[in-house]
């Protein structure tokens, strides 16, 4: 009886030190961990884990990045990772996941248009942007000043053809995350170049949701895209994983050019060359961005105001 405990108390460490080592954020080519305070404005947004399907109290579902001392930029469909209580979803803070260096309670998820997140799960990607507000200043955890990002409202034109880097924790199967952050750089392209590359890749059927059965995507004018390799379907390739959506794409180490909102085709191995990365830019959300740092009233999935 002792050694089946023994066995079973080995496999409930082994287990939890696996939840967070593991993951796989960014999926192909160029990955690194970042420095502990290289992006330090990138936060995680965790739920809490009812399905107990590991032995952590919560786990990572997006990432985000801080725009102010309460305020943090995300995607919109995050908001609806599995649950319908606010207060079942936290903000890290930190570049270790295992041990963040603060926890925030959300007051406020509103998005840029009402309940998109249902419309995201059949394929519409609508306009998926998030401004959440924290019940706390950080300063109220963190001792150590954290460097603020600047938001870049350029048209779209003027992203293309740059060196783009996304930061984070992604989020892989049954829960498996890496515990520190890491980093990928990929290369932003035109709206044209991107459709071309999407249309040239194989028509998909019934890859893990029936709603994209036999459809291909249309990129919309406020969607910036952004791939690791410059022909589809070749290697080396680079694309997001799950739980990359809500990271900011950046230039530089602090000035955020767009949002993290997905890939297509979608995830699946078959696909993950042919995979353009998927973003969301500022210039249309610009006035809704700024009405929320000004704690305008905005109704989100939650129906909260």
């Amino acid at each position: 009886m002792k050694c089946v405990l023994y066995i079973v108390y080995c496999f409930a460490i082994l287990k939890s030190i696996l939840v967070l080592s593991n993951g796989n954020p960014f999926i192909g080519y160029n990955v690194k961990q970042a420095e502990s305070y290289e992006f330090d404005f990138i936060v995680s947004i965790s739920r809490k884990n009812y399905a107990k399907m590991s032995l952590e109290e919560d786990y990572h579902i997006c990432g985000g990045a801080l725009i102010t001392t309460t305020h943090v930029l995300t995607s919109a469909h995050c908001e609806c990772e599995g649950s319908v209580d606010l207060e079942d979803y936290t903000v890290k803070v930190g570049h270790d996941l295992r041990n963040p260096e603060a926890n925030f309670s959300i007051s406020t998820w509103n998005s840029y248009q009402k309940c998109c997140c249902s419309l995201f799960r059949r394929g519409n990607m609508c306009n998926d942007i998030s401004v959440i507000t924290l019940f706390d200043d950080i300063y109220s955890k963190i001792t150590r000043e954290i460097v603020l990002p600047v938001l870049n409202y350029s048209p779209i034109e003027q992203l293309y053809n740059k060196n783009a880097t996304s930061a984070g924790w992604g989020d892989g199967i049954n829960m498996l995350h890496p515990r520190y952050m890491l980093k990928v750089t990929m290369r932003t392209i035109s709206k044209e170049e991107c459709q071309r590359n999407i249309d040239m890749a194989p028509i998909v059927v019934g890859v893990n949701d029936k709603y994209r059965s036999k459809r291909k995507r249309i990129i919309k004018n406020n969607t910036l895209c952004s791939n690791g390799n410059p022909v589809p379907g070749v290697i080396p390739y680079t694309t997001l994983g799950g739980g990359d959506s809500g990271s900011p794409l950046m230039i530089g180490n602090n000035e955020i050019i767009a949002i993290n909102t997905g890939v297509f085709p979608p995830e699946s191995p078959e696909y993950y060359a042919y995979q353009q990365s998927l973003h969301v830019t500022f210039l249309a959300h610009r006035e809704f961005i700024e009405r929320q740092l000004k704690n305008a009233n905005e109704i989100g999935c939650f129906g909260r105001k």
